[in-house]
């Protein structure tokens, strides 16, 4: 009968650090930790899946956030020259009331 083996929260996140930031395959990963393979398979794949799910629920929100102040700096922009462009004619008008 085989004994199911207990891993810690810090193992199982540098083991799966060892696949996803450092680019080992997880057979050769499982195969230096001395644990089995398919144990380190569903630990990757769930952490692959928490981050979809958190890229997919926070780029939305984030994506329409950013265009509203994109828009916004757009039109202070827009108004910020015109403002520009009307005291550069006021200078020149006043410039040649002086001359």
């Amino acid at each position: 009968m085989s004994t199911m083996r207990v891993y810690t929260r810090e193992f199982r996140e540098s083991a799966v650090g060892l696949v996803l930031s450092q680019g080992l395959s997880i057979r050769v990963a499982a195969e230096d930790l001395g644990m089995p393979y398919h144990t380190l398979h569903s630990w990757v794949r769930d952490q692959r899946r928490a981050r979809r799910k958190t890229v997919v629920k926070a780029t939305p929100k984030t994506m329409v956030d950013a265009q509203a102040r994109v828009r916004e700096l757009e039109a202070e922009v827009r108004k910020l020259t015109l403002e520009k462009d009307i005291l550069k004619k006021a200078a020149a008008y006043f410039a040649r009331e002086q001359s």
